[in-house]
């Protein structure tokens, strides 16, 4: 039998206004009045798990809300899932709300309500993390709260962030990126040892594929279901993680020791809605990269105040923590799409140096076509100053052909500029130059 629990992740946009309308909610609290030792040493010496530099966005200290950057849900009654007999199978403990700069976090914890066997941990851990129809005439799981009966998209939406069904779309758009389910991260707990291998291999393929059951012609092939169990990590004997496109099994066999399964809950559920962040961000930060109107500097100015604030190389003070901090984002390839971010930046600098190189060639240009054009006026104005500099009167010729001459000089200016805008030849004779160069 398996005690089982997850934890969801929904990356959410929502505005000021929104956050704004959330404080004044009786719901919504700091997320230290739900901890059952809240006082502040006990809180200073969990958050230790994390470098200095994160512990207040993770586990910030502040119990009022606005000081907060990490809220929890409490209301009257949590929902609880619906099994096939119409029984309740598990139930929402706790709704954390993460406040990120763009995509605020939803961070979800669910559980069962009795130790699982196999087959029933794999209908529940598929039906907990459904948000959207899997397919046209299909159906998110039910949800009970309040003698209503709801899909957890709904009671998310609706009633914990109290958001008009016009927006909805708006707000979850993110979670489209990730399929149909929210990214979930199971907790396995086999107090009784490991499982079979068959078992557990079992368990784990329908974990990471979000399904509870597949006819054998349409289950994963011999390939597949060999990388799914070979993209694991494992340190300890009675210790396995295994990811496949952000669905996370974790299982631990025998009882709990060494602050398991505590520390999933407390750090690891951390880790991993952290990564969920940083890939959105990045997937954001690269479209706009690579879209016809960059806007290279804001572009420059935001990522790299997103990469100081939320893309550390390190988030925790214990080498587990980083191993798999280090496993997760390895697995959703964000080191490479951070490099290929950041070579798009260069590329759009190098272009706008050249750009820049450009207009300063084309200024030299006009400025010397100017000049060249007010030539015969100074040479005309030098002529009669000679002539005339002994006794200083100047004949009413000199100030007539003077005023002709910038006359002249302006009507040329003026029909350059024209022509070199209309049949656009600055351009061209800035590439003919800078091809002979």
């Amino acid at each position: 039998m398996i005690n089982w629990s997850c934890f969801l992740v929904a990356p959410l946009f929502l505005t000021r206004e929104d956050r704004a309308r959330a404080q004044h909610s009786q719901s919504w609290k700091s997320w230290v009045l739900r901890l059952i030792e809240p006082d502040r040493e006990a809180l200073e010496e969990a958050s230790r798990f994390f470098l200095p530099g994160c512990r207040d966005f993770f586990m910030p200290r502040a119990r009022e809300l606005k000081n907060s950057s990490r809220w929890t849900f409490l209301p009257d009654m949590l929902p609880e899932l619906v099994g096939p007999e119409g029984l309740p199978w598990a139930q929402i403990e706790w709704v954390d709300l993460l406040w990120t700069d763009v995509h605020p976090l939803l961070l979800i914890k669910v559980s069962g309500n009795r130790p699982f066997n196999p087959d029933d941990a794999k209908w529940t851990a598929t039906a907990a993390a459904s948000w959207h129809p899997a397919h046209p005439g299909a159906s998110p799981a039910i949800w009970r709260v309040g003698g209503r009966e709801l899909h957890l998209r709904q009671w998310i939406l609706g009633d914990v962030l109290a958001l008009p069904s016009e927006r909805w779309d708006e707000v979850d758009g993110r979670v489209h990126w990730f399929g149909q389910d929210l990214p979930n991260f199971n907790l396995c707990h086999a107090e009784g040892g490991w499982p079979e291998d068959q078992v557990r291999d079992d368990l784990v393929l329908h974990f990471a594929l979000g399904m509870s059951s597949w006819k054998e012609e349409f289950g994963p092939d011999t390939t597949t279901q060999q990388a799914i169990l070979a993209h694991h990590l494992q340190e300890w004997a009675n210790w396995r993680l295994y990811e496949w496109r952000n669905r996370l099994t974790l299982f631990l066999a025998g009882a709990a020791t060494h602050g398991q399964p505590r520390n999933t809950e407390t750090y690891y559920s951390l880790l991993f809605a952290t990564v969920c962040y940083q890939r959105v961000r990045l997937t954001d930060f690269l479209d706009q990269a690579t879209g016809p109107d960059a806007g290279i500097a804001r572009l420059r100015h935001s990522f790299a105040a997103f990469r100081r604030q939320y893309l550390p190389h390190r988030v925790t003070t214990y080498v587990m923590g980083d191993r798999i901090y280090d496993f997760l984002r390895a697995a959703n390839h964000l080191p490479e799409i951070q490099k290929e971010i950041e070579e798009q930046i260069r590329l759009a600098d190098e272009a706008e140096r050249l750009d820049l190189g450009r207009q300063e060639n084309l200024t030299m240009i006009v400025l010397t076509t100017v000049a060249a054009l007010f030539l015969p006026a100074s040479l005309l104005t030098g002529a009669f100053g000679m002539n005339k500099m002994s006794d200083l009167t100047l004949e009413p010729v000199f100030w007539w052909g003077l005023l002709a001459a910038y006359v002249l000089g302006a009507l040329l200016v003026g029909g350059l500029t024209v022509a070199f805008g209309r049949y656009r030849l600055l351009p061209k004779l800035s590439a003919l130059l800078l091809g002979r160069n």
